[in-house]
Order: C-alpha cells, then structure tokens, then sequence
C-alpha cells in the first residue's frame, strides 16, 4: 500500500524532474491530493498500531516531519529526493573506502 502511493509520487516525478520551475510545479500539483492521502494513510495506521512497534515509529516519524518531506511539491527549486547528490559522491565514498589502510 504505502510503497504503491510512493511509486505514484515517483512516476509523477520522473515526469517533473530537469524540467522548467513552473512546468515543474504543474507536475507536481498532481503530487498534492496524493501526499494528503499518504499522510492521512500513515496517520490512521499509525493509531491502529502498538506504539513501540517499529512500524508505528518509521511512520511518526514520517508525520512529524511532513512539512519538510512534502515541501519540493509546492517549492520548484527542491528535488523530491538526494539521490542525484547520492549518485555523484558515490565513486567518491566507494573510491576512499578502498583506499583506506
């Protein structure tokens, strides 16, 4: 359920990214209804479980940090996640660790 809301907001995404501000903010208005129903999906699950359950913390974390995490839809200039920033410094990071003594 939770990884088929996100596999929307990727595909709307990947229709998104590299485009113009404005293009892109029209994408992702598409991003807006489907976030509500994310979070409103979390929220209700997250009641339904036992508070220490691991399950029930991944998802309060989710939800107190929606501001942040649902900010690039409505913000042109943020990517929804770092994986360009990931994928450049991954030679890096894979190149020091070998050469490490």
């Amino acid at each position: 359920m939770a990884l088929d809301r996100i596999a929307e907001f990727y595909a709307i995404e990947d229709q998104a990214r590299f485009t113009p501000p404005a293009e892109r903010l029209e994408h992702r208005a598409a991003l807006i209804p489907l976030l509500d129903a994310f979070f409103t999906w979390a929220e209700t699950t997250e009641r339904k479980l036992s508070a220490p359950s691991e399950l029930a913390k991944a998802l309060r974390y989710i939800i107190t940090r929606r501001v942040a995490l649902t900010r690039f839809a409505t913000d042109a200039r943020l990517e929804a996640d770092n994986n360009i920033a990931e994928n450049g410094i991954r030679r890096i990071a894979m190149t020091d660790s070998f050469c490490t003594p």
